[in-house]
């Protein structure tokens, strides 16, 4: 990232190449939407490139770039609060995922489809950053402007509002 901050594009290159794939990967998640999400990535790493000279060199690259793409996303959902994007969360495809082989979706995972709609989209966010990349609550407390007591609160939470909705 040091080479990307004083303008060299080969670097920047190569660093949209390690990291598109997650990217997208996370903010297709949020916004359940292909096209829309390719132009959120596109997006931030336009965002990257042009705020390169903000970023510090003790800050992690994929949290500062998480949060610009977390927040983009956020931005998105508020341009389209009336519409069904968020209907089905990033856990449809983690379901999926583990049942790709099932071309049917059982009651239960439906369920939890369902449970995990009634989420809001900072819930979501911190479930799939916990979970699905293992990221740790500091990282999440960064990018979410929050303290980590108030990420393990917000995962506390979340975890009893799923096991709510789930009995």
């Amino acid at each position: 990232m040091q080479r990307v901050q004083s303008g060299d594009t080969a670097a920047f290159e190569i660093l949209v190449k390690q990291n598109i794939n997650s990217s997208y990967y996370f903010v297709e998640r949020m916004l359940q939407n292909k096209a829309l999400s390719e132009d959120i990535v596109q997006e931030g790493f336009l965002k990257v490139w042009e705020s390169r000279e903000k970023w510090r060199a003790e800050a992690n690259f994929k949290t500062w770039l998480f949060k610009m793409l977390y927040n983009l996303c956020i931005d998105q959902i508020r341009k389209q609060q009336k519409s069904t994007i968020l209907k089905q969360t990033f856990a449809n495809n983690l379901v999926n995922k583990t049942n790709s082989e099932q071309s049917a979706r059982t009651e239960r995972n439906q369920e939890l489809l369902d449970a995990l709609a009634t989420l809001k989209p900072e819930e979501k966010a911190i479930l799939f950053w916990f979970y699905y990349h293992a990221m740790p609550q500091q990282n999440i407390a960064e990018m979410m402007d929050m303290t980590i007591s108030a990420v393990e609160s917000a995962l506390y939470r979340v975890r009893q509002k799923l096991k709510e909705n789930l009995k």
